[in-house]
């Protein structure tokens, strides 16, 4: 049987578990410490790993509405976390990969957190309230609104179930046990597939207020209590680019509005990487948790694991802390993927977040009812050598209002170079990936790049307004 049959011949569980502003600075140093070796060994090791892996959009809405709609924000509309740009109101579920799947004969759950403003209540919208089960899904266990690890609220099935700060009630230990509901109960119907998404909360701040930045603030972050003190003398990662000394070449709303990050605000960073990092390890538990039950009802063999983020975080880099930002931290994410057929290895092409609908709706079989702007990474699962792959990709971003940074901008990122617009702003950046990984310095007024800016300007013209396969620059 040849590897392509191996992918296709059954129609396989698909269960993803999509982390909430996991940076690789994070993820690393939680494997570097095998504080994950549920993941490590049961998932990295076990399957294939996109080394390029990325957001269109670094920003919590506007990536799950991208996750789920197999298309870019300009195209589903989803450009902030509230109104009036964004939100989970402004999302049309009515039309999603759950929906595509439960028609092909899936049975479909989610257990986590669903989009931005999920159980707020805010507007005269059914879709912010708690009790609100949105179309294609089965088993409905949403967390509601305010963020938090201990005294929140879960929407199961729409009866709401309140939990309180005893240690059982950690928010990834209770969706681990409602995740392994979700796949025992499936086995009810041994022939019918099933497709989980699981969401927890970490490493996302908590609701709350621990300390002022440059770019808002820093709010607490509870480990599980029984990994309190782990990570207690764990380092920041300090790369090249973090307290960037000299950020004259950088746009207006870093340059001369952002002084060096103070001892003060370097510690309170820290102390949040090592919160991070701590409550991740209750993230690996839920992988392990999965894994068991998968193998217990035998399912594991048929099911294809994904394991993400849906966006990246800024630690202090460009004395930034926060996403939304076009910078690598921020729009870098971790993909990796286990199951029938994948190969163990490694691609590098260049994957987005929007390429996980198309992937999955053709390995179930199902029908997309939007256009895609994302491309099926069957292919590349079936050889990681695979091509020709897109060249480039498109990172946007709009301004929710008020003060908040960065500006509104459009950015084209290929293999080597990357692009950023603040139109009508005149504000630009250019990086030369190959030279200055770090993005250290901005090439944008440099003569020597002249035509490398040109080809950029040209490829984001196109890509700004892109749906479908011309969303796909070769």
């Amino acid at each position: 049987m040849n590897l392509a049959a191996l992918v296709l011949a059954v129609v396989p569980n698909v269960v993803i578990v999509m982390t909430d502003d996991l940076s690789h600075g994070t993820l690393n140093d939680a494997i570097a410490h095998n504080w994950m070796p549920n993941l490590k060994a049961s998932v990295i090791d076990q399957g294939l790993t996109f080394a390029n892996s990325f957001v269109g959009d670094s920003l919590c809405c506007p990536s799950r509405a991208t996750l789920l709609s197999g298309q870019y924000s300009h195209n589903h509309g989803v450009r902030t976390n509230v109104l009036p740009g964004g939100g989970v109101t402004l999302f049309n579920d009515a039309s999603t990969m759950a929906t595509w799947l439960q028609a092909a004969g899936y049975r479909t759950g989610l257990v986590g957190k669903y989009l931005n403003g999920y159980g707020g209540n805010l507007t005269g919208s059914p879709k912010d309230d708690p009790t609100y089960i949105p179309p294609g899904w089965d088993d409905w266990q949403a967390t509601t609104v305010p963020d938090k690890m201990f005294n929140y609220t879960v929407n199961d099935n729409g009866v709401l179930v309140a939990y309180g700060a005893a240690p059982a009630d950690y928010q990834t230990d209770v969706l681990a046990l409602r995740a392994v509901d979700f796949i025992t109960e499936a086995e009810a119907n041994d022939a019918q597939p099933f497709f989980l998404l699981v969401t927890p909360q970490a490493p996302h701040q908590e609701t709350g207020f621990v300390c002022s930045l440059n770019v808002g603030s820093i709010g607490p972050l509870a480990p599980a209590p029984r990994h309190a003190g782990m990570t207690a003398t764990l380092p920041l990662p300090q790369g090249p680019s973090f307290n960037e000394t000299n950020v004259v070449d950088k746009p207006a709303w870093i340059d001369g509005v952002f002084g060096l990050l103070t001892q003060g605000q370097q510690n309170c960073l820290r102390t949040s990487h090592r919160n991070r990092v701590g409550s991740m390890l209750a993230v690996d538990d839920l992988v392990g948790v999965l894994l068991a039950a998968l193998t217990t009802n035998g399912e594991l063999a048929d099911t294809l694991i994904v394991f993400t983020s849906d966006n990246g975080f800024l630690l202090g880099e460009h004395r930034v802390s926060a996403k939304q930002q076009a910078f690598e931290e921020a729009i870098r994410v971790p993909l990796y993927v286990r199951g029938p057929g994948v190969p163990l290895g490694t691609a590098h092409q260049l994957v987005l977040n929007v390429d996980l609908a198309p992937t999955i709706t053709e390995l179930a079989q199902a029908t997309a009812a939007l256009t895609q702007d994302g491309r099926s990474l069957v292919p590349v699962l079936q050889d990681p050598a695979f091509g020709p792959w897109r060249t480039h990709f498109l990172v946007e971003h709009q301004k929710a209002g008020g003060n908040l940074v960065p500006p509104t901008y459009a950015a084209v990122r290929s293999a080597t170079h990357k692009w950023v617009d603040y139109a009508p702003l005149v504000d630009r950046e250019l990086y030369d990936l190959v030279a200055d990984a770090s993005e250290m310095t901005s090439q944008h007024e440099n003569p020597a790049y002249v035509s490398v800016k040109q080809a950029l300007k040209l490829a984001l013209v196109g890509l700004k307004a892109c749906a479908g396969s011309s969303c796909w620059i070769q």
